[in-house]
């Protein structure tokens, strides 16, 4: 679980071009993780999760029309900080 200035830290861990490239926007701090939204139509979703020895788990997902559950697309588990963008990169710009 990570804490506010944490998941400030991560945010600015992930490079501005992949951020652009993405449509990353509206970041928030919930429930102990990094939540954004990415991409046009569908609404999608990427949340990074500090695990432990400093990595992060990063998971790329959606809400379910109509019942609003979670349905998830793709995710990366033990990535360093510096292949946070390039992970990103590819579950959104696939």
């Amino acid at each position: 679980m990570m804490t506010r200035d944490q998941a400030n830290v991560a945010w600015k861990q992930i490079p501005v071009m992949t951020k652009m490239s993405c449509g990353a926007r509206e970041a928030k701090f919930s429930s102990g993780k990094l939540v954004f939204k990415v991409g046009g139509k569908p609404m999608r979703y990427i949340e990074v999760e500090l695990s432990g020895g400093d990595l992060y788990d990063v998971k790329h997902f959606r809400l379910k029309r109509g019942s609003y559950s979670r349905v998830e697309l793709e995710s990366a588990d033990g990535l360093f900080n510096d292949m946070l963008g390039e992970a990103i990169y590819h579950m959104v710009n696939k």
